[in-house]
């Protein structure tokens, strides 16, 4: 409860003139004093007048809400005034941080005669997860208009934010865009490992591809054909550990100030805020080529593993376990990782890893790992590297201080080709990408392959 602009007015034309009077003329100090009683009861008794509009008040959503990072909402309340009184409330919500609303406060007008009210509260959610509120703050003034009575009125809301895929137009473009009007579809290669029937050998077939026990029974050419692989399994595995946490490098300009072009979003984003971004992506990828989609999350220990599936469903299960996802201060554990891919993934698939190996104790424990999954797997490892990890020479040099981050740079970067190289030899692929192009690069890795009939 706190005084009202009214009763500060009421002090200075009462209680001020008539303290002055009784000090001037100490004939009438009586009745000065008397009328600043009358007027100091009036307060207290405005001050403890129960406040039926308040007491009875009731604010509730209109159940959970699910919203899109960075784009307008609006958290719609109903106000539940069962005395009907017509009514102005001053009403405040304490957003989470990472929000940020329209109004910091609203005036709610209630009608007399109406009971239920609706209030529109815009606002903008600019980072996922799961968010509560618990409670909002309510001002209503005293039944003089001396004081204004605040109490706090339970609303239990629940606003879910999701990723915003379309928010980089280029990387949405590789799903929505591709196999529609405007593009050209070329037909897959390879010839798959499921056999479809026998035939008669035709100019131009391979030997390998010859019946040789039908061919002698039959004492002419018979050629087996086989079918075209649809329903491949694409698995990715994310890593959420502590160098997932990584915030991306804002862009300078030569003066060393802060480049303004460059979206806010990508520029304070962490490495597992794209790569969360990435990964539903290569889901809606993965459900538009007919191939199967599964994720895995990881750090020092196996979070969650959803087999490979599709359709509708399963995607919004794939988004709901990974919408709020959050980076653990842990080193990874890939050695484990691994040993559950063997033992849960059965059927050969595509796996992508997702994550750091700029670490050479790192990279080094993965390689130790990685020789069973590529026996029967087919493997994309991709390593998202910070813009300091570049090649000698490749950025401006503007201090003495860039000449030893750029060695340092160069000294990482041969140590990622060095990981390359090993990598390959064991039969796996390896991508280091920056933050921004990590969407594009595993999107196009993915449509190569199926353009290849290599899955």
């Amino acid at each position: 409860m706190v005084p009202s602009r009214r009763l500060l007015i009421g002090f200075a034309l009462v209680v001020v003139p008539f303290v002055t009077l009784a000090a001037l003329f100490p004939v009438a100090a009586s009745i000065c004093y008397a009328i600043i009683a009358l007027f100091s009861f009036a307060v207290f008794v405005d001050a403890i007048y129960p406040d039926g509009i308040l007491n009875n008040l009731c604010i509730r959503p209109f159940g959970d809400i699910s919203v899109t990072k960075g784009k307008s909402h609006a958290l719609k309340l109903e106000i539940d005034n069962s005395g009907g009184k017509k009514a102005t409330l001053r009403v405040a919500i304490p957003f989470p941080d990472g929000f940020v609303p329209t109004f910091e406060e609203m005036i709610a007008d209630l009608q007399a005669g109406i009971k239920k009210s609706i209030v529109d509260w815009p606002f903008r959610a600019c980072s996922r997860g799961n968010y509560q509120i618990a409670e909002c703050y309510v001002e209503h003034a005293s039944i003089l208009g001396l004081w204004n009575k605040r109490r706090s009125v339970p609303l239990a809301a629940r606003i879910v934010v999701y990723p915003n895929l379309l928010e980089k137009k280029k990387d949405a473009a590789l799903v929505l865009l591709r196999n529609r009007e405007g593009t050209h579809n070329r037909n897959q290669a390879g010839k798959g490992k499921n056999f479809e029937k026998l035939r008669e050998y035709t100019r131009g077939d391979s030997f390998h591809d010859i019946h040789w026990k039908v061919t002698a029974k039959r004492r002419q050419p018979v050629s087996k054909v086989f079918q075209l692989e649809r329903n491949n399994e694409v698995y990715l595995a994310l890593d959420c550990s502590r160098f997932m946490a990584r915030v991306v490098e804002q862009e300078t300009t030569p003066d060393g100030e802060v480049d303004t072009d460059q979206p806010v979003s990508s520029a304070n984003e962490s490495f597992l805020e794209k790569a969360i971004t990435a990964t539903l992506l290569m889901a809606m990828s993965a459900e538009k080529e007919q191939d199967q989609f599964g994720l895995l999350t990881f750090s020092d220990q196996v979070h969650q593993i959803i087999l490979a599936g599709s359709g509708r469903a399963h995607f919004l299960r794939c988004r709901s376990s990974i919408f709020d996802l959050a980076p653990r201060l842990v080193t990874p554990d890939f050695g484990e990782l691994i040993s559950t891919i063997s033992l849960k993934i059965r059927k050969r698939a595509l796996i992508f890893f997702v994550t750091c190996l700029d670490d050479p104790l790192l990279s080094e424990s993965f390689l130790e790992s990685i020789d069973i999954l590529t026996r029967k797997h087919r493997v994309i490892v991709i390593s998202i590297k910070p813009k300091s990890i570049a090649p000698l020479f490749s950025s401006e040099v503007h201090a003495v201080d860039d000449i030893y981050e750029g060695l340092s740079g160069h000294f990482e970067s041969e140590n990622l080709l060095q990981l390359e190289q090993q990598l390959r030899r064991k039969g796996a692929r390896f991508m280091a990408v920056q933050n921004e192009k990590l969407v594009m690069e595993m999107l196009s890795a993915y449509f190569n392959l199926k353009n290849e009939g290599a899955l």
